[in-house]
Formats: structure tokens, C-alpha cells, sequence
């Protein structure tokens, strides 16, 4: 059970940095993207 148990851990390990890589990248592209549509809306919209 000990390589069945390094083998799921290697796997979740594997996945969680996957996972966070592509979340980050995704989460800088929102943020870039919110920013800018921030900057050129700022001047339309009301805000209070």
C-alpha cells in the first residue's frame, strides 16, 4: 500500500502544482484583462 499511497500523493502533488500553474496564468490574464477594462470604463460608467 506504501507505493500505492507515494504514487497518489506524486499524483495529487502533480496535479495541485498543474492546477495552480494554469490558475495563475488564467488569474494574471483576469486581472490584466479587469484592469484594462477598468482603465478605458472608468470614463463611461457612473460610478459613485
Amino acid at each position: 500500500m506504501t507505493w500505492l499511497r507515494v504514487d497518489l500523493r506524486g499524483y495529487l502533488l502533480g496535479d495541485i502544482l498543474a492546477v495552480s500553474l494554469t490558475d495563475l496564468l488564467g488569474l494574471w490574464w483576469g486581472m490584466l484583462v479587469l484592469v484594462l477594462w477598468f482603465c478605458s470604463g472608468v470614463r463611461f460608467l457612473p460610478f459613485p
